[in-house]
Formats: C-alpha cells, sequence, structure tokens
C-alpha cells in the first residue's frame, strides 16, 4: 500500500538532515509587502516568525501528522530547518504582522515613509584631471551606505563647465562637449626638444592648404583630400588621395598652445610641455 502525505509542495522524510523547502510567493503595492509561505497541515502554533537583522527567520518549531496511527515528525527543532526571507529595501520592521489560515502563512510588511534622499551638504563632486569622482555621505538615514564612485570623462567634455544638480534624492551631472577648435597648418618644421612634444604624420603629395587639422579637447584629427584631373587621348580621369588619421595629446601639455607645421610630406603637430612636466635637474650635494 502505497501512503503519500503532504507530497507538494513538502517532501516528507524523517532525515533528520534534509530539509523541507516551503513554496512561496510575494507581492507588492504602495503601501506593504505580502509574503505568502505554503504549508498544508501545519498548525499556526507550529510556526515561529522572528527578525533577524536585515532577515525574517521561518521556522517550525514541531509538526506532526497522525494518519491511520502512523505519527511522521516533519522536521527536527534547529536553526538548519528555518526558512530565510530578506526584509526588501523600505521594510518597515516594527510593521511586521503573520497570519496562518488554511495552511497559508501570509506575512504583511508595511513600507517605511520614504526618505527625501541625501542634501546637498551630503554629496561632494570633485574633478582631477579626466575623472569626476562622487562621494556621498549617509549620515542618518538608513537607506544607503557611504559611497565613492570614481567616473572616467569622455576626451570632448568640456570639465570646466560641468554642472551638477540633486533633486529628490537623484544626482544629475551635465557635462558639456568641446567644440572643436581648427588649428591652422603652417609650413616649416618642427624643432623637437624637451620642451615641445611632437607628432608626425606621412602626408606625401598633399600640399599644406589641402591639410585640415581639428582639436577637440585632447584628440587631435587630421584629415586630407586631393583630387587631380589629366587628360589623355580625349579622355577625362581623376586620382582621388584622402587622407585621415588621428592621435590622443598627452595630459602633459598646453592644448591651447597646439600648432601643426607641414613640409616636405611631413605634417608635425606640436604641444608645448607643461612647466611642471618638464625635466628639470636636482643638484647633488657632497657630504663631507
Amino acid at each position: 500500500m502505497a501512503l503519500t502525505i503532504f507530497r507538494y509542495p513538502f517532501e516528507v522524510d524523517c532525515h533528520p538532515r534534509r530539509h523541507h523547502r516551503m513554496r512561496r510567493t510575494q507581492s507588492e503595492t504602495e503601501d506593504e509587502y505580502t509574503f505568502n509561505l505554503v504549508m498544508p497541515g501545519v498548525n499556526r502554533d507550529a510556526v515561529k516568525v522572528e527578525v533577524v537583522r536585515r532577515k525574517l527567520k521561518i521556522s517550525l518549531t514541531k509538526v506532526e501528522v497522525v494518519r491511520r496511527k502512523l505519527k511522521i515528525s516533519l522536521t527536527k527543532d534547529g536553526a538548519s530547518e528555518a526558512q530565510w526571507i530578506s526584509l526588501p529595501k523600505y521594510a518597515d520592521r516594527s510593521g511586521i504582522t503573520a497570519k496562518a489560515k488554511n495552511g497559508v502563512l501570509a506575512i504583511t510588511i508595511k513600507k517605511k515613509t520614504r526618505d527625501p534622499g541625501a542634501g546637498v551638504d551630503d554629496v561632494q563632486v570633485s574633478i582631477t584631471g579626466a575623472r569626476l569622482t562622487i562621494n556621498a555621505q549617509s549620515g542618518s538615514m538608513d537607506f544607503f551606505d557611504d559611497f565613492r564612485r570614481t567616473l572616467s570623462t569622455p576626451s570632448d567634455a568640456d570639465l570646466a563647465n560641468v554642472s551638477a544638480a540633486l533633486k529628490d534624492g537623484l544626482l544629475l551631472i551635465q557635462i558639456p562637449k568641446l567644440e572643436p577648435v581648427t588649428v591652422p597648418v603652417e609650413k616649416g618644421q618642427a624643432t623637437e626638444s624637451d620642451e615641445l612634444y611632437v607628432a608626425y604624420f606621412r602626408t606625401p603629395g598633399i600640399p599644406a592648404e589641402k591639410i585640415e587639422v581639428t582639436r577637440v579637447g585632447r584628440k587631435v584629427e587630421v584629415e586630407a583630400k586631393l583630387s587631380d584631373s589629366m587628360k589623355e587621348n580625349d579622355f577625362y580621369s581623376s586620382v582621388e588621395t584622402e587622407f585621415s588619421e588621428s592621435i590622443y595629446l598627452p595630459e602633459s601639455v598646453d592644448l591651447e598652445s597646439t600648432r601643426a607645421v607641414a613640409e616636405n610630406g611631413v605634417l608635425a603637430i606640436t604641444a608645448p610641455v607643461l612647466e611642471t612636466e618638464r625635466p628639470r635637474e636636482v643638484a647633488v650635494q657632497s657630504e663631507s
């Protein structure tokens, strides 16, 4: 004879080390959270609900089923038999209720009145080089911890005009884009030195007046397009030469002083090295 007791959702087993999982559903409204745990055959007095830190602990202290003089113990006392539910973010620990009816344990958790969020005195935004750092202090607010986040800004970001606004706990940071700056191409050669950064481009057959150089932040773009037409036996043919390259200038140079010079099919992009980044000698003193 086959005997099945609460086959689903319980796994009936007399082994003390086996777990008996409860089927669980959950829902949420504007005012509360609701968790329903299916426990057929479990008496209300056998259920124990506790709040442990940020979690709910549901344990069955003792469950007995008597059927045809057969007594089966579904669980044993101990922490291993407990079911745990993490409390939602805005759960009010003082507003938790639990009701057991018809084999279903319904746990209702009221929601906290949401804090308007951090204030302007709790948030700091700073810029170091091309990195933007956000620091937020939680203070007395318990819905988030102190945090620090560093973001890399795009190469065309105008870091001199960054704005930050805080409203209803939402931080909005706006970074405008830099406008392209045209760098005029001059005729001549670049002179290399420790005080000057130089980058070379090979542009054979392209005159200096056909080369366009633009700079957006540290990014320098070089473009050139040359068309040649020729006539041979009453037929016209054209040859087009296109050139497009880009580089990123180092952070150690003065971007506003970027120049471009071209001669003999070679284009040089130059920028003076900042005074603080130039090599300097340290005097060596002798000790007697």
